[in-house]
C-alpha cells in the first residue's frame, strides 16, 4: 500500500509537468532580458515625488522600515484586479498608472513596489513563477509562469516580497510558491533559475489563551485571547477588515476552533503587517457540558487542536521529503468549574526531540482548572533514519490530545437538575410547552423542559418521544435513539415513536434496523401515511425498487395528491420500468399544481430516472418562463427577498435543463445551463453536474475546481434520507487530484480564495462607519437593473448606488440563455478607518477559471425530506 500511494504521489509531481513543452529561447538569461524589455520602461521614478510616497516615508530613517511602508501601502491599500490577455498577461502597467488607480494584478503591485524600492537604493528584481506548475529548468519559456513577485537586496539580506495577496504579512509568501523554482529578472545581469525558500524568515506561531468559567447548565462563556503569525492569520485579517461584525464573528470563531456564539472580537493593529495579528475574542456556549444527572462525565478542553498535521509522516515517504518552518504553538486554558465539581486531570506529557519539543501540564485548584500545551518545531528537515523516531513523537502528541478531562460531583450534590430550572411546574405543562418550543424548532428550550418533564413523570406519556425529537432537531441522534426506545418500552403501541426511531437510524445510517422500525410503526398503525411514505422513501435509497413502489403506492392511497408522495412514487415507477404510468401521475399532478416548484422536481425526476426526456424539458422550461415572468414584473422595493429566493429558483431550473440537455447528448448547451446555474447556487447537487460535465470534456483543472467548492465548510449538509453527493465528489476529487494531499490543497485554496473573489471594492468617498444589505437586479452583461438599499444606507452614503451600478460584477449569466434578470444580495460595509466601502456578495460567486474554486451558497434543486410525524 505504501509502494502504491508512493507511486501515486509521483504520478501527482509529474503531472505539474505538461507533456509537451516548446519555446524558442534559446537560455533562461533571454527569457530575463525579454521580460527586462517589458518591465523595465514601466519603472516611473517620478512617483518617488508624489504625495503619497512622501507620507510613507516620513519620519522613516533605516531604509528596512522605509521597504515594510511601501510594501504595507501596496498589500494594504491596493485591490487586486487581473486583466490576463495579450500583452498584458507579462507587461505591467506604469507604475504612476498603478499608484494613481490603487488597484491592479500581481504585476503592476510588484512592478511598482520595485519602482518605490530602486527610489530609496534597494536592489529590486521582479521574479517569475508559478503557483500551480512545476516549473522545468531545461525548457526556458515565459510560459511556464503564471504569477510575478519581488526578490530585493538590503545589505547582507535578501527579500522576497510578495504584495499581491491583501494584507499578508511582510516577507510571508503563499504555501504553493514556497520552494519552488522561479526565475529572477535582472537586467544587465545574468538572469537565473533560483528556489524560493521554502521556510517563512519568521517563526510560525499560534498563541492562545482562553479563561472563562462553566455554569451547572453546561454553559461555556469566557474571552480568548489570540496572537497569529500563520497562513490562516491572511484570511482573519481581511475578514475582520471587510466582513459585517455578524458575519466577521462567526468567520473568526469558526477558523480558529473557539465554542459555541462568538459575541464580540476585538482586533489590535489589523493592518500594521510586521506584527503577530493579536486577537481579543469574547464567546458563550450554551449546553457546552451536558452531565444530566450522572455522578461522572467528561469535558472536552474547548481549545483548538494543534496544527500537527502537516508536519504528519506518511508511511514509505523519505524523511527529507518533511521540511519544516519555525513553529511554535502555545495553548493555555483557566477554566472556573461549577460549585460540587471535582475534576481528575489529563495526564502531563513531555517529549523532546532534536527537531522539536511537545509539552502539556494541568492542575485542579479551588475549583479551577488550568491546562497548558506547547508543542515546538526548530525548522529544517529530518535526519535520515528519523521515520520510527518520528512516528513515535507523532503518536505521543495525538495521545495527549485525545486525553479528556473527567468531571465528578461530591455526594452531597448529584449535579446540575434540569427540574431545577422549571421548578413549579409540573410535568404536563412542561411537556406541552415543549411542544410549542418544537414547533418553533427552538430544540435547546425544549430540551430543558422535557428533560425536567421526564424528572418529574419518569413515565410521561409523550415527553420521551418529544425528548427525542429535540435531541434530533440538534443532531444527537444518538441520544434521540435512547428516547424513542424508552418511549416504546413504556409504551408498544406509541402511536408516533416507531416511525420517529426509524427516521434517526436512517441518519445514523442504520438502514436495515431503519426499515424494521418503519415496519413495526406500520403493524402498530397500519394506515400511517408518515411510515409507508418513509419507508418507501427507505427502500428507494436501498436500491429495492419493486417493495419501494409497493409502500409508496399505499401512502399515495392514504394521503393522495401530496406533491411529495406524488413525486416519490413516480419516481418507484420510473425504476421499475413503467415509463407511461410515471408519466400520467406527473401529468396529473403538473396540471393541479401549476407551480414552477413542482414542474422543476418533476422534470428532474425524468430526467434523472429515464423517463421522457421531451416532457421533461417542455415542464422545465415552463417553469423557467413562469420564473422569469415573475422577476420581470416585481420591483425590488416591494419584496427585495422574495426575488432573491425566485432567483435561486431559477437556478434549480437551470440546473435541470442543463442536466436534461447532457441526457440528451447536446453537452454544449448542457454546460451553458448547468455553469450559470452554478454561478447563482452553487450546491453540492449543481457541483456534481458541473464537475462531470467538464470531466466529459477532459477538463481536468476546471472540473476539481467545481467539485472541491461543494466540500467547503460552509456547504449545505445533505438530508439525512437522501445519499450524500459529498461522498461522490470527494471520491471524484482525490481520483483526479491523485493524492488526498492535492484533494485537500484544492479545497483549502477554495476556502482562501472564497473572501476575495465575492468582494467588490466600490469607489465612494465615505467618513463614517456603515453597514447593510443590499439587493441588485442583474441583466446579461453584468448590467445593473435595480438597486434597492436596507438598513438606511441610501441616506448614509448618497452616492452608493451609483457606484454599485459601476461595480465590476462577475459574469452571473452566460448568452443564449433565456433568462434576462437575476437578484442577488449583498452586504455592504466600510470603516471610517480604512475610508473604503466593500460590497461582498452573499449567493453570487465568481465565474470559474483554471485554478480558482466556487464557494456553494443554498441547495439548487429542492430535495424532499423525511417526514417525521407529530
Amino acid at each position: 500500500m505504501a509502494k502504491l500511494k508512493k507511486r501515486i504521489e509521483e504520478w501527482t509531481e509529474d503531472a505539474k509537468v505538461p507533456d509537451v513543452q516548446f519555446t524558442t529561447f534559446k537560455d533562461w538569461n533571454e527569457v530575463g532580458d525579454w521580460y527586462a524589455a517589458l518591465e523595465r520602461p514601466r519603472r516611473d521614478g517620478s512617483v518617488m515625488f508624489s504625495t503619497p510616497t512622501i507620507q510613507l516615508l516620513k519620519d522613516k530613517v533605516e531604509k528596512m522600515d522605509q521597504v515594510k511602508s511601501f510594501y504595507a501601502f501596496l498589500a494594504r491599500d491596493f485591490r487586486y484586479v487581473s486583466l490576463s490577455f495579450g500583452q498584458g498577461r507579462f507587461q505591467p502597467h506604469p507604475a504612476g498608472e498603478v499608484l494613481t488607480n490603487r488597484y491592479g494584478d500581481c504585476k503592476d503591485k510588484s512592478l511598482l513596489l520595485a519602482t518605490f524600492l530602486e527610489g530609496i537604493g534597494v536592489k529590486a528584481d521582479l521574479v517569475l513563477c508559478s503557483s500551480f506548475q512545476k516549473v522545468d529548468p531545461e525548457i526556458p519559456s515565459p510560459a511556464q509562469f503564471d504569477h510575478l513577485m519581488l526578490r530585493a537586496s538590503l545589505s547582507d539580506e535578501v527579500l522576497w516580497l510578495d504584495p499581491t495577496i491583501p494584507l499578508m504579512p511582510f516577507q510571508a509568501l503563499a504555501p504553493s510558491l514556497r520552494g519552488s523554482r522561479a526565475l529572477v529578472v535582472r537586467p544587465g545581469g545574468k538572469s537565473a533559475i533560483e528556489t524560493i525558500p521554502q521556510e517563512p524568515p519568521f517563526e510560525t506561531r499560534q498563541l492562545i489563551d482562553i479563561k472563562g468559567s462553566l455554569t451547572e447548565d453546561g454553559t461555556l462563556s469566557g474571552v480568548a485571547s489570540v496572537q497569529l503569525r500563520t497562513d490562516e492569520e491572511v484570511r482573519i485579517r481581511n475578514i475582520f477588515r471587510n466582513a459585517p461584525p455578524e458575519t466577521r464573528n462567526r468567520m473568526i470563531g469558526s477558523s480558529l476552533e473557539i465554542p459555541g456564539e462568538i459575541l464580540d472580537v476585538k482586533a489590535m493593529e489589523v493592518d500594521d503587517l510586521t506584527i503577530p495579528l493579536e486577537l481579543k475574542i469574547t464567546f458563550k456556549a450554551k449546553k457546552y457540558w451536558e452531565s444530566g444527572k450522572s455522578p461522572s462525565s467528561e469535558l472536552e478542553p474547548p481549545l483548538p487542536k494543534l496544527d500537527f498535521h502537516r508536519y504528519c509522516k506518511d508511511e514509505g515517504r523519505d524523511e527529507k521529503e518533511y521540511p519544516g518552518g519555525p513553529l511554535l504553538q502555545v495553548q493555555d486554558l483557566t477554566i472556573t468549574l461549577p460549585k460540587g465539581c471535582k475534576v481528575t486531570p489529563p495526564l502531563p506529557v513531555q517529549v523532546q526531540r532534536d527537531y522539536g519539543s511537545y509539552g502539556s501540564s494541568s492542575a485542579f485548584d479551588k475549583g479551577v482548572l488550568r491546562l497548558h500545551r506547547e508543542l515546538k518545531f526548530q525548522g529544517g528537515q529530518l535526519k535520515t533514519g528519523q521515520s520510527d523516531n518520528w512516528d513515535a513523537f507523532h503518536r505521543a502528541v495525538k495521545g495527549d490530545l485525545a486525553q479528556k478531562v473527567r468531571m465528578e460531583w461530591d455526594a452531597a450534590q448529584a449535579g446540575p437538575s434540569a427540574g431545577a430550572v422549571a421548578s413549579g411546574k409540573d410535568a404536563e405543562t412542561l411537556a406541552n410547552e415543549a411542544g410549542e418550543a418544537i414547533v418553533k424548532s427552538n430544540y435547546p428550550l425544549a430540551l430543558t423542559l422535557l428533560r425536567a418533564a421526564v424528572e418529574k413523570d419518569p413515565k410521561h406519556r409523550h415527553a420521551w418521544n418529544n425528548l427525542g425529537r429535540a435531541h434530533a432537531g440538534l443532531g444527537q441522534y444518538k441520544e434521540a435513539e435512547i428516547a424513542y426506545k424508552r418511549a416504546i418500552s413504556l409504551n408498544p403501541f406509541n402511536e408516533f415513536a416507531y416511525n420517529n426511531l426509524g427516521i434517526t437510524l436512517v441518519a445514523l445510517g442504520r438502514l436495515e434496523e431503519a426499515d424494521s422500525a418503519f415496519r413495526k410503526q406500520i403493524e402498530v398503525n397500519p394506515l400511517d401515511e408518515y411510515a409507508h411514505f418513509n419507508l418507501g422513501k427507505l427502500l428507494l435509497r436501498t436500491k429495492k425498487d419493486n417493495a419501494a413502489l409497493e409502500a409508496l403506492e399505499r401512502a399515495n392511497q392514504i394521503t393522495p395528491n401530496d406533491s411529495q408522495r406524488v413525486l416519490a412514487l413516480g419516481e418507484a415507477l420510473l425504476r421499475n420500468g413503467q415509463q407511461e404510468k410515471a408519466k400520467g401521475l406527473f401529468e396529473g399532478l403538473a396540471e393541479k399544481s401549476n407551480g414552477p416548484s413542482n414542474w422543476n422536481n418533476i422534470a428532474y425526476t425524468l430526467c434523472e430516472h429515464g423517463g421522457d426526456l421531451d416532457y421533461a424539458q417542455k415542464l422545465a422550461e415552463s417553469a423557467l418562463q413562469s420564473n422569469s415572468a415573475r422577476m420581470k414584473t416585481g420591483r425590488l422595493a416591494s419584496n427585495p427577498m422574495a426575488q432573491a429566493f425566485a432567483t435561486q429558483r431559477m437556478a434549480a431550473t437551470l440546473d435541470t435543463l442543463g442536466w436534461i440537455h447532457h441526457r440528451q447528448g447536446d453537452q454544449e448547451k448542457a454546460l451553458r445551463y448547468v455553469e450559470a446555474a452554478y454561478f447563482l447556487s452553487p450546491s453540492p447537487e449543481v457541483a456534481l453536474h458541473l464537475g462531470t460535465l467538464f470531466e466529459l470534456r477532459k477538463e481536468r483543472t476546471k472540473a476539481i475546481a467545481a467539485y472541491a467548492g461543494a466540500l467547503l465548510p460552509s456547504a449545505l449538509p445533505p438530508d439525512p434520507d437522501q445519499e450524500d453527493p459529498r461522498e461522490e465528489i470527494r471520491k471524484r476529487v482525490l481520483s483526479l487530484s491523485g493524492s488526498s494531499s492535492a484533494a485537500d490543497a484544492a479545497i483549502q485554496q477554495s476556502t482562501k480564495l472564497d473572501v476575495q473573489r465575492r468582494t467588490i471594492l466600490l469607489h465612494i468617498k465615505q467618513g463614517k462607519t456603515v453597514f447593510g444589505q443590499a439587493f441588485i437586479a442583474l441583466g446579461p452583461g453584468n448590467r445593473v437593473l435595480e438597486v434597492h438599499l436596507n438598513d438606511d444606507l441610501g441616506e448614509k452614503l448618497p452616492g452608493l448606488v451609483g457606484a454599485i451600478e459601476r461595480a465590476p460584477f462577475p459574469p452571473l449569466l452566460s448568452e443564449g440563455l433565456p433568462v434576462d434578470r437575476v437578484v442577488i444580495s449583498a452586504l455592504v460595509s466600510g470603516t471610517e478607518k480604512s475610508g473604503q466601502v466593500i460590497l461582498t456578495l452573499m449567493n453570487a460567486p465568481a465565474s470559474i477559471a483554471p485554478g480558482t474554486l466556487s464557494m456553494p451558497a443554498p441547495a439548487s434543486n429542492p430535495t424532499k425530506k423525511t417526514v417525521p410525524k407529530k
